[in-house]
């Protein structure tokens, strides 16, 4: 997603994602650690404070 998403461009791709992830719906083998890292990533874009250290931490990398 953009790094200007909104909260709502966020849900949307969460909720895209994590119907083709949900371990119900997708026996593949590291189906469920994927959806896991999708509900992580999702947690940590909505939080306004964890929002703020990711971009951060993402500026950083890109400037090294």
């Amino acid at each position: 997603i953009s790094p200007i998403a909104t909260n709502r461009d966020i849900e949307k791709a969460f909720r895209k994602l994590s119907r083709m992830y949900h371990p119900d719906k997708n026996k593949n083998f590291g189906t469920e650690e994927t959806f896991k890292k999708i509900n992580e990533a999702k947690e940590t874009l909505l939080c306004p404070q964890k929002r703020k250290i990711y971009d951060a931490d993402l500026k950083e990398e890109v400037e090294d």
